[in-house]
């Protein structure tokens, strides 16, 4: 047996089996003192990145309801006016442009904005805060190839020819027949069914307007310049008090009176949606009215009245609702689009992010 080195005190001294086992202990623990850091930096990791998910869908739970709670109080409005069975309806409704009721609306954590976009006279984007009438844009699902045809070329800038065939494959898409409205030009299902992804005409009303893009020869980049002229709810009028001027053309009316129209619309500040604005009382008394402030030859009293009576009303019982809602400091927004009809049913609802 070795002895004891006589200058070691004796609890120095141990096995050396015991002494080699130390290193690879040592090395064991550092090991896993080393996975256990990796370990705890991956769990730090993932338990950051589902705190942020959670923060960002309570954040998103939080602007959904801003911007219904915007829609909500548009809805409320609307109502309101009903209420009062307002005979008329134009660009100077309070419902139409309304800074106090419908912009920067407080909701603690953030703000709600409920606008549209309009384009002047001169092309300038206009932002208004309040809601559209649907009345004010030409009805797909009930107006006539004349009208759709004039539409395209006032808007897309078409030749007769390419809006007539457009309009045509409107009326087709729509019509409960499978034949062709026009010899050429137009689409059935024997065009549909030759597509490489192929489906027939719906022959039924349009059920949203996007449904337009299914049809012949439309385009998302024609859409777009349409879709603010276009609507499917309402009836066959347009409300010649809130109507632009590309629709008021669509309906056949010459552009001096165009002008006229607006020019009377506009009341003597010579701006849109003022306390001053005139407007028109009735359908059948809209040439006469007109007449009195603005010199109208026997030829334009006439044409005015025809389409008076065929296609325009002074009212709006569907309206459009576009609420944008952000939180404070935030860049993210929801926008929720809602049409709502004059006793706040709901007829559309659509959430962007």
């Amino acid at each position: 047996m070795a002895s004891r080195p006589k200058h070691l005190p004796e609890r120095w001294i141990f096995p050396l089996a015991a002494r080699g086992n130390t290193g690879s202990i040592l090395v064991i623990t550092l090991w896993s003192i080393s996975f256990l850091a990796t370990l705890a930096v991956i769990l730090s990791y993932y338990a950051r990145q589902k705190t942020t998910l959670v923060r960002r869908l309570d954040e998103r739970d939080k602007l959904y309801l801003a911007a219904e709670a915007g829609v909500k109080k548009a809805i409320m409005q609307i109502v309101r006016r009903s209420e009062k069975d307002e005979s008329c309806f134009a660009l100077n409704d309070l419902l139409r442009d309304n800074v106090a009721q419908f912009k920067d609306i407080d909701m603690g954590d953030g703000k709600v904005n409920v606008s549209y976009v309009v384009y002047g006279q001169d092309g300038i984007r206009q932002i208004k805060w309040g809601v559209v009438d649907e009345e004010s844009k030409v009805n797909i699902n009930k107006f006539d190839l004349t009208v759709l045809k004039r539409l395209f070329q006032v808007v897309l800038g078409f030749e007769d020819i390419e809006a007539h065939e457009l309009a045509a494959a409107v009326i087709d898409w729509r019509d409960a027949d499978s034949e062709p409205c026009i010899p050429s030009g137009s689409a059935e299902d024997f065009y549909y069914k030759s597509l490489p992804n192929s489906y027939e005409a719906k022959d039924a009303e349009f059920q949203s307007l996007e449904e337009i893009l299914m049809v012949k020869d439309m385009t998302e980049e024609r859409f777009g310049k349409l879709k603010d002229y276009i609507t499917i709810y309402g009836g066959d009028k347009v409300n010649i008090n809130t109507a632009s001027r590309c629709v008021l053309l669509a309906l056949g009316l010459g552009e001096d009176i165009v002008d006229k129209i607006i020019s009377y619309r506009w009341g003597d500040d010579r701006l849109e949606g003022t306390k001053d604005d005139n407007i028109f009382q009735g359908a059948v008394g809209v040439a006469s009215q007109l007449s009195q402030t603005q010199h109208l030859n026997e030829s334009e009293m006439s044409l005015l009245g025809q389409v008076a009576e065929l296609y325009l009303s002074c009212n709006s019982e569907y309206f459009m609702v576009r609420s944008l809602a952000n939180l404070n400091n935030k860049k993210d927004t929801i926008e929720v689009t809602s049409v709502v009809d004059g006793n706040g049913r709901v007829l559309c609802w659509r959430q962007d992010n």
